[in-house]
């Protein structure tokens, strides 16, 4: 919002001052977070940003769209972290956001798009609690541009989990490994695209993409996948786009395909893709 100000002070005598001007532009979208900031007076703006994802949350959910532009090493606050208006989180691509094990980022019916960011997930200490997932949508879309996703678990664990929801990946990274059962992307009846990205799971049984319903399309890609068994993807009744892919095995016990599709799974593409370890 743009505020024009005109003033001009009269003295007993009706004697008029000079004319000063102002002008000042309110914006009610967009603020500043860095985590180096000792500002007491953060109120998110240019100059008093916040200091913490957590005083940014109740701005973002107060409103319809909030664009937050972060530095630094940010933490996330313990437990849930649930965002239930739009958000825009643009970092400088050395911007790192860290997850405790317990941490984890919920989005409801909202958008997300996550820029420049180094998203970290630390491997839970023994004895404590940790939450099997680093995003979870419901009805929602993620949008990640530029961005490296790592994350440890402890038994299981899913990177990105998404149900009715729509999920965009450029240019990134994502790399995951449990004990047990690690999944990078694992999507329900949603629209999936990914391209130009790394992905890696590891893990006793690991899977890059586990899709169940919805589209699936995975372009210029390089995936790999290790432990003791598992497969790189496994495609249940979606309709699937996969050009210019390397699908990488690493596992003690290969599946027989680098991606695994049933029946009702229909390829609309599915050509220059390079399987290496199958």
């Amino acid at each position: 919002v743009f505020f024009f100000f005109f003033a001009y002070a009269v003295d007993a005598a009706g004697n008029k001052s000079v004319h000063s001007e102002y002008c000042v532009i309110l914006d009610s979208a967009n603020f500043y977070l860095d985590a180096a900031s000792a500002d007491e007076s953060a109120d998110g703006s240019k100059t008093h940003p916040y200091v913490s994802f957590g005083q940014c949350l109740d701005t973002i959910n107060k409103g319809r769209f909030a664009r937050i532009r972060a530095k630094g090493i940010i933490k996330m606050p313990e437990g849930e972290t649930s965002l239930l208006s739009n958000c825009m989180l643009l970092g400088t691509g050395e911007t790192r956001i860290l997850l405790s094990p317990s941490s984890c980022i919920s989005v409801k019916s909202a958008s997300f798009e996550i820029s420049g960011c180094i998203i970290e997930k630390g491997a839970p200490v023994p004895g404590s609690g940790y939450a099997g997932y680093v995003i979870k949508l419901a009805h929602s879309v993620l949008t990640m541009n530029n961005c490296e996703l790592a994350c440890v678990f402890g038994k299981n664990g899913t990177a990105i989990n998404a149900d009715d929801s729509v999920i965009n990946i450029t240019a990134g990274s994502i790399a995951v490994s449990a004990d047990n059962y690690a999944v990078s992307i694992s999507a329900d009846n949603s629209k999936t695209t990914i391209k130009d990205c790394l992905i890696a799971s590891s893990a006793d049984t690991a899977v890059n993409f586990s899709v169940h319903g919805g589209t699936f399309e995975l372009r210029g890609t390089q995936c790999k996948a290790g432990g003791r068994m598992g497969r790189n993807g496994e495609l249940f009744c979606a309709k699937t786009r996969m050009t210019g892919n390397t699908f990488t095995s690493e596992f003690q016990k290969t599946a027989s395909a680098a991606v695994y599709s049933d029946d009702k799974t229909v390829f609309l593409e599915n050509k220059d893709n390079d399987l290496r370890g199958y």
